[in-house]
C-alpha cells in the first residue's frame, strides 16, 4: 500500500500548485484534479491486488480501466463544461494536467512491478 501514499502526496502537490497559480479558481482546480485522482487510486489499488495474484493480470485491469475511464470521463467533462458556470479553462487545465500526471505515476509504478519480477 506504500505506492498509494505517493498518489495522495502528488494530489496535494497538484492542488497546492494550482491554488498558488490561480487562487481565485480553487473550486475548478479541485474538481479538475479530484476525478483523475479517484480513478487512479481505484486502478492502482486493483493493480496492487493483481500483482500479488498474477503479474499478467495487470494488463487486463489496465485495459478495462482505460475503457471505463473514457466512458465515465466523456459525459463528466461534457456535463461540467456545458452545464456549470465557472471558469472552464482552469478546470480543463487542472483535469488534463492531473490526468497526465497520474497516468505517468501509474506507468512508473508498473515499471517497478515488472522490474522486480
Amino acid at each position: 500500500m506504500k505506492p498509494l501514499y505517493k498518489f495522495f502526496a502528488f494530489f496535494f502537490l497538484i492542488l497546492l500548485l494550482g491554488f498558488f497559480i490561480s487562487p481565485t479558481n480553487k473550486t475548478e482546480i479541485f474538481f479538475g484534479a479530484l476525478t483523475p485522482f479517484i480513478a487512479s487510486i481505484i486502478e492502482v489499488f486493483l493493480l496492487l491486488r493483481a500483482v500479488k495474484i498474477d503479474l499478467l493480470l495487470t494488463t487486463k485491469i489496465l485495459m478495462i480501466g482505460f475503457v471505463l475511464k473514457m466512458v465515465f470521463f466523456a459525459p463528466y467533462l461534457l456535463g461540467i463544461i456545458y452545464f456549470y458556470s465557472f471558469d472552464t479553462h482552469s478546470f480543463v487545465f487542472s483535469f488534463l494536467g492531473s490526468f497526465i500526471a497520474f497516468h505517468t505515476l501509474e506507468a512508473v509504478l508498473l515499471n517497478t512491478f515488472f522490474n522486480k519480477k
